[in-house]
């Protein structure tokens, strides 16, 4: 095996560089939920509180199931109403008739605003019976 002045050190190079895009791509894929939908402290987490405890997924085949936010954009705000596009995706323990329960979406949330702070009033998509 004959080696040249910068074999190895340009394979230690490669190696670098792989093991960094190996860490990058774990990382993006193990990111926790985004801290601040709109600027507001808590407001993915009381999105997802709120599918959670309302929504079903495949014409309610799956009926628990959690959520992680991906991403979200404002479809409208005004100084007491916000609408926002929430992209997810979703899971649960197991569905009925025998449905893999996990998947992607995207629903509109309905947000009620008071100075710097939100309150989720409403989503669009297939909800649980209230009772």
């Amino acid at each position: 095996m004959r080696w040249t002045s910068h074999g190895p050190r340009l394979r230690g190079r490669y190696v670098a560089m792989a093991v960094a895009v190996v860490l990058g791509v774990g990382a993006c894929t193990l990111s926790p939920m985004p801290s601040e939908t709109m600027g507001v402290p808590g407001l993915d987490r009381q999105i997802a509180n709120y599918y959670s405890s309302r929504a079903w997924e495949r014409d309610a085949s799956c009926v628990e199931p959690s959520i992680r936010i991906l991403g979200s954009s404002v479809v409208e705000r005004t100084a007491d109403r916000a609408t926002l596009d929430v992209r997810y995706s979703w899971g649960s323990g197991g569905g009925d008739r025998g449905n893999t329960c996990r998947g992607f979406g995207e629903r509109r949330f309905t947000l009620a605003l008071d100075g710097s702070s939100a309150r989720v009033v409403g989503m669009t998509g297939g909800q649980r019976p209230a009772g």
